[in-house]
């Protein structure tokens, strides 16, 4: 059976330890075939065989590290052929829930989690504030004080057994699993303090007798939930501001569609929409899923997935987006794509991926902090036993304050948000420029690129070309012609769109047995003959050669035009002149990867002249013609050899080779699924000033990440000696109390979420 993708969200998730147990933890099941665990968006993304695990088996497997997968989310509908019988819309029909539900439940979930966290740090404070009070006034047991030091404990009892419950939950099924992860820390940290203080207040004779103070340090593991938590809630904050991307492409999709059943209206939800059902789009709704129109005309505002300000015209045939307004005139449209099949759900979910994706300097952080915590405990009881090495006894309150103090400034949470909070931050500034990166690594390695290799049709020019001009021989019969039209119709390629366009309708002539030749042309039979259309490199392989009349005709055409022959395998019937515009703003574009200092190249299947004129027009000075696309793709091997890093430009199936060999791959927007299913980047409005735009945004994001990086390791460099009292041995009596060393850990964390967010603010 074949594997699921699915994604849900996972309740406790922490820190970067947290994330690294849940992935191990999964890993180990069998049926399960990869596990991506996104710390920022608290979810975790899991390939299994649906025959050898259940998400049931996966939450309880979970639950035994105090871990709650959220898996009674929607499932994500199968895709319904357009050609199925369309069901009635009736109360029968299941709804399939559609991605920007399944972002619904995630959403809801996270609501669920940030109010009980307020709620919790809410009740930290109102009983932690008093217990400090209490604790500035009297921190050490005497006959006279003691009664004010146990109301230290009831008060701090509510913050430890209730605010602080899920730490030590978590800490416990961690530790009974050989694992650990900052709630450790924070629970070893408080719940050492607070017992430490249990026992000076109902035996402080224990110290009395030793000539030691009875010190008690209720404030401290009560402050320090109190600030963890409120640093947490600050970070959820800041992290839900950050994905927001995701939820507003989401609300872009309406939730209801006006299906037409027996020439009755009936509102259904779009979750029960199925292919081949009709729909009815009235003016100022948005369309419901994607499909194409039967009856009516009207404008379409698509500036979500093009940037273009002004509505577009549609008609009868014309195709339509879920999410997009329709602004005038309504219509009738027939269901294409549904659920997660949509263009719009598509873009969500590569959006999801990207962010739960791994660049390689994330996986170096994760590795690292699979260490922290262990290391952390250690350096603990170093630093206590290096107190009392050099103290005796008398320094045991100062050296347990101080190991107290390593374990709560300590933070992993930091190191294991730097990468990934910035990742989610720009690939949501990327989508809202139409320029979607599949994953991190692209995004990392894209400002890196050092050549740029560009297709011609369709990427330096718009790829609507015109067919100006048909040369036809004598020979050539009014079926052949439409042969002509026939077999052209099969391909996706532009030209032969323009070609169709121009020779008209083949009414009548069926082609059969297509067979498309990359770099080359199409084959096909039409009334038991076969027919090929190609360039001249096909025209030769199939050993023929232009008359004297072909000749001139082709001599006689504007220098920039394509030639496309058509004939049979014993002679050339007929000729095509078409001609492609240059994008208005390719030769913009290319000056602005001119003054990067990037080497810019074209390679084209397309003949030499109207190569030439194209790479003159835009500017690019490097440009080879008449390239198949096993020779497009040896080049940018050739190119990755000598140590280019190469980023490949285009759009059509005889570039997807080349996208796929190159460093980072771009497609454009409206080129072929298989471009932009095999490339890494997407230019959704196919505007190539977005390139540069890009690569600016590639070097921001790798700048962010490692700004976050740095002071999260300055962090811990410079507080964990600071915490353990080193400034001691150089005679500077300085030691960190818990409370101001939950802060500055709060702090930390907040810091680097908040570095990550101003990307969203930083001119590109």
């Amino acid at each position: 059976m074949s594997t699921l993708k699915k994604t849900w969200p996972v309740q406790g998730m922490h820190c970067a330890v947290c994330a690294a147990n849940i992935e191990k933890s999964l890993k180990r099941l069998e049926g399960i075939e990869d596990v991506s665990v996104d710390l920022f968006s608290n979810t975790v993304t899991v390939t299994y065989d649906p025959s050898l695990i259940t998400p049931s088996a996966m939450a309880e497997s979970l639950a035994r590290l105090s871990f709650e997968l959220v898996v009674d989310t929607p499932d994500t509908p199968s895709p319904t052929p357009v050609d199925a019988e369309a069901p009635e819309p009736s109360e029968s029909i299941s709804p399939s829930p559609s991605v920007d539900e399944s972002t619904d439940a995630v959403a809801l979930a996270e609501k669920r989690r940030f109010r009980s966290l307020l709620f919790r740090t809410i009740v930290a404070w109102i009983f932690a504030i008093p217990v400090m009070l209490i604790g500035m006034e009297c921190h050490v047991v005497t006959g006279e004080t003691w009664w004010l030091s146990g109301l230290a404990l009831v008060a701090s009892l509510p913050v430890i057994l209730y605010s602080g419950f899920p730490f030590y939950r978590s800490a416990f099924f961690q530790a009974i699993h050989g694992r650990c992860n900052m709630d450790t820390l924070v629970a070893l940290s408080t719940g050492v303090s607070f017992l430490f203080s249990v026992f000076s207040l109902y035996n402080p004779f224990f110290f009395w007798n030793r000539g030691l103070d009875s010190y008690v340090y209720f404030e401290a593991s009560s402050m320090v939930i109190a600030f963890v938590l409120t640093g947490k809630l600050i970070e959820e904050r800041a992290k839900r501001r950050a994905v927001s991307s995701i939820r507003a492409l989401s609300a872009l999709s309406p939730r209801t569609a006006c299906v037409i059943s027996d020439g009755r209206e009936v509102p259904t939800p779009v979750s029960a929409v199925v292919a081949g059902m009709e729909l009815l789009v009235r003016p100022g709704e948005k369309i419901p899923v994607d499909g194409h129109i039967i009856s009516g005309t009207s404008a379409v505002d698509e500036s979500m997935f093009t940037g273009e300000p002004l509505p577009v015209d549609k008609t009868v045939g014309d195709k339509v987006l879920a999410g997009a307004v329709n602004t005038d005139g309504a219509f009738r449209m027939t269901a294409d794509s549904v659920g997660s099949d949509t263009l719009l759900s598509k873009i969500i979910r590569m959006v999801a991926d990207a962010q739960a994706s791994k660049s390689p300097v994330q996986r170096t952080v994760d590795r690292v902090s699979s260490f922290f915590v262990p290391v952390v405990i250690l350096l603990a009881v170093l630093t206590l036993a290096v107190w009392l090495y050099t103290g005796g006894t008398a320094a045991f309150a100062r050296g347990l304050l101080s190991a107290v103090s390593v374990l709560v400034i300590s933070c992993p949470c930091a190191l294991g948000l730097a990468a990934p909070t910035v990742l989610v931050v720009a690939l949501g500034r990327g989508a809202r420029m139409h320029v979607l990166v599949k994953n991190a690594e692209a995004l990392e390695q894209l400002g890196r690129c050092t050549t740029f290799v560009f297709d011609k049709t369709g990427t330096l020019t718009l790829g609507t070309p015109v067919a100006e001009d048909i040369f036809t021989s004598p020979s050539a019969t009014e079926a052949d012609i439409k042969a002509f039209s026939a077999i052209e119709a099969l391909s996706g390629h532009p030209l032969s769109k323009a070609i169709t366009s121009r020779l008209g309708s083949s009414a009548g002539i069926e082609a059969t047995d297509f067979e498309n030749i990359p770099g080359r042309g199409i084959k096909a039979v039409c009334g038991g003959r076969r027919f090929w259309a190609g360039n001249a490199k096909f025209m030769a392989d199939c050993g023929l050669s232009p008359d004297e009349s072909l000749v001139r005709w082709t001599a006689s055409r504007p220098a920039g035009a394509s030639i496309v022959y058509f004939g049979t395998a014993e002679t050339i019937l007929a000729a095509a002149a078409v001609s492609d515009s240059v994008r208005p703003e390719a030769s913009e574009a290319i000056a602005a990867l001119k003054a990067m200092g990037k080497k810019l190249v074209m390679l084209t299947g397309d003949a030499e002249a109207p190569a030439s004129e194209t790479a003159s027009k835009v500017g690019i000075d490097e440009w080879r013609a008449s390239m198949l696309p096993d020779e497009k793709d040896a080049y940018i091997a050739e190119c990755r050899e000598h140590g280019e890093i190469v980023a490949m430009v285009g759009d059509g199936i005889n570039d997807s080779q080349a996208l796929a060999r190159a460093d980072v791959g771009i497609a454009m927007g409206r080129g072929t699924d298989v471009a932009n299913e095999v490339a890494s980047v997407t230019i959704m409005n196919d505007d190539l000033r977005l390139l540069p735009r890009a690569l600016r945004l590639s070097a921001l994001y790798r700048r962010f990440v490692r700004m976050g990086l740095f002071w999260a390791f300055a962090y811990n460099a410079l507080c964990i000696p600071l915490a353990a009292g080193v400034l001691n041995l150089f005679g500077i009596s300085v030691t960190m109390n818990p409370m101001y060393a939950s802060a500055c850990m709060a702090l930390s964390s907040v810091s680097v979420v908040l570095n990550a967010l101003r990307l969203n603010y930083v001119k590109i």
